[in-house]
């Protein structure tokens, strides 16, 4: 079984990236895991190990850009795709999905309760629409349309079937597998050959996820063939997905419809399972973070605070600078023999702030570990 899991922040080594590189960790013993990652972040099995004690070494590592289409184009290569990073939108394609929530992100925007008073309304019934999630652009030149390099992601909003015209791109000469994938049900496989048109039905839905996939057949076999979509129609009329109508934009989809492409959505904690309640209306089971217990040792006159060093305006700011302030309040008060260590990873862009608590810091006894190992 092929599983893949993702998450946008493994460079970061905070608890969340241990939580996500322990459920690949503990999977991995059984199946064939991959990690995904973004391009740009990084992922360092050694660091992983050293810092967070997580032993993802040897795994193969998959890197992605962080947009939800290309993670959801992943997705599609294995039995069961993992989504472990925070606020992640993407949409999943494989057999089996699992979505873990760290904590669910803000409810609704005045502009998306707007939104779900217009569909109450039934202000956006009339107007269906195709729009597109990625992988789409449109044709240059004297060409009419859109075109699909490879792969596209597209989002049905509509109570009747929708109509595509495809054709190859032109130039391209080789036999072409063409897969619509509706949900996660390949709803259309054909072979493309020539300059003729095939017309697809793509079936009515709300909110439905349809990925096109074109590649080669034959010699050179999966390599990505660009598409034409020549027409893109309901009941006669053409929809463009790359132009939101008004009533799109008073009745945009539903923010959370990605969560209908996964099995289960996974809490960290009671918590979390009932925050997820509230902001988006499902039920989700509770797998706790793993504790790796270690012997005891003696009691000390010790305060201890683990977290990542993130400047104050950072959503994720920890208050290390508000625990070393108080703690001077405590030591002026007439405290004594006590110490506050503050444990933590720090990245290049929030060292201004870790040097500032070093700074607030001087005179008192206070430590402050940046970056230290997990031993530590």
């Amino acid at each position: 079984m092929r599983i893949g899991v993702y998450n946008q922040f493994w460079s970061t080594l905070g608890g969340g990236e241990q939580y996500a590189g322990s459920i690949a960790e503990a999977l991995a013993h059984r199946y064939d895991v991959s990690l995904l990652t973004p391009s740009s972040g990084g992922l360092d099995a050694d660091l992983l190990f050293d810092r967070l004690s997580v032993d993802l070494r040897g795994l193969p590592i998959r890197e992605l850009t962080p947009e939800a289409f290309p993670v959801s184009a992943a997705s599609l290569d294995y039995d069961v795709f993992i989504n472990v990073s925070f606020q992640s939108g993407a949409f999943n394609l494989a057999p089996t999905g699992v979505y873990v929530a760290h904590f669910p992100s803000e409810g609704f925007t005045l502009r998306q309760r707007a939104g779900a008073v217009a569909r109450a309304l039934r202000l956006g019934a009339a107007d269906p629409s195709l729009r597109s999630l990625g992988g789409l652009k449109r044709a240059k030149g004297r060409r009419r349309g859109w075109v699909v390099e490879g792969q596209a992601l597209l989002q049905v909003t509509s109570a009747r079937p929708t109509e595509l015209g495809i054709a190859l791109d032109a130039g391209t000469s080789a036999s072409t597998r063409l897969r619509i994938v509706a949900g996660r049900t390949i709803v259309d496989e054909r072979l493309i050959d020539g300059d003729a048109t095939v017309d697809v039905t793509l079936p009515a839905a709300v909110a439905l996820s349809v990925f096109l996939i074109a590649d080669t057949q034959g010699e050179g076999q999966g390599l990505h063939v660009p598409l034409l979509i020549e027409r893109i129609a309901l009941d006669g009329q053409p929809i463009d997905p790359l132009k939101a109508t008004l009533r799109q934009r008073l009745a945009p989809l539903p923010p959370r419809a990605f969560l209908d492409s996964y099995d289960q959505i996974v809490a960290n904690s009671g918590f979390t399972r009932e925050w997820i309640g509230r902001r988006w209306g499902r039920d989700a089971s509770v797998l706790h973070p793993p504790v790796r217990m270690r012997a005891g040792g003696d009691k000390e006159q010790l305060i201890v605070s683990v977290g990542r060093f993130f400047a104050e305006h950072a959503g994720h700011s920890k208050k290390q600078l508000e625990m070393v302030r108080a703690f001077r309040h405590l030591v002026e008060r007439g405290l004594s023999g006590w110490r506050l260590v503050l444990i933590g990873g720090c990245s290049a862009e929030h060292r201004d702030y870790a040097m500032a608590v070093k700074r607030e810091a001087i005179g008192l006894p206070v430590e402050v570990r940046l970056n230290a190992p997990g031993e530590v």
